[in-house]
């Protein structure tokens, strides 16, 4: 068994390992609300902590890791919507305070907010370069389902850009 000192060791080591992965999927959850975004991230980050000591090898700590990040995510992010009403004036403010700003990337992240859980789980993995085996393991779907999936989500994409452009 472990010491409390070698468990903080690990997890401090797999989050610095997974931190940027971690964060893409905080973004892609939540783009707007820094709020909820550094919510998601210090629950998945608990309950890494509280898994390392149930994680059986099954996979790898990288699979483990998106697994437990994007359940979390969807889990909060359905949370969320049932109370998004209440939490409307707590974004505003959240997002004036943050001062995170990159068209780009916002204008990006606000048509992937579009998606379902499971199409923003799979684009989130896809942009960040996982190969199809990889999401396919992750999520519980065949190679074949996100290659498909993967084209369709460019298209709506597409759609919802073209969409924006159309009303402006």
């Amino acid at each position: 068994m472990k010491t409390k000192e070698e468990k903080e060791k690990e997890l401090a080591e797999l989050v610095k390992e997974h931190n940027a992965s971690i964060l893409r999927i905080c973004k892609v959850y939540f783009p707007y609300d820094y709020y909820l975004r550094t919510n998601l991230y210090n629950e998945i980050v608990y309950r890494i902590w509280r898994g390392l000591s149930t994680f059986r090898n099954d996979c790898s700590v990288r699979t483990w890791i998106y697994k437990l990040s994007i359940n979390t995510a969807i889990e909060l992010s359905q949370a969320e919507k049932r109370n998004r009403k209440k939490m409307e004036v707590l974004s505003e403010l959240a997002d004036r305070l943050s001062g995170e700003k990159n068209p780009l990337s916002d204008e990006l992240y606000r048509m992937i907010d579009r998606l379902s859980s499971m199409e923003k789980a799979v684009i989130y993995m896809y942009l960040d370069r996982n190969p199809q085996s990889v999401i396919a393991e992750t999520l519980g779907l065949t190679e074949t389902n996100v290659s498909t999936m993967v084209g369709r989500i460019k298209q709506k994409l597409k759609k919802f850009k073209e969409d924006e452009n159309t009303i402006v």
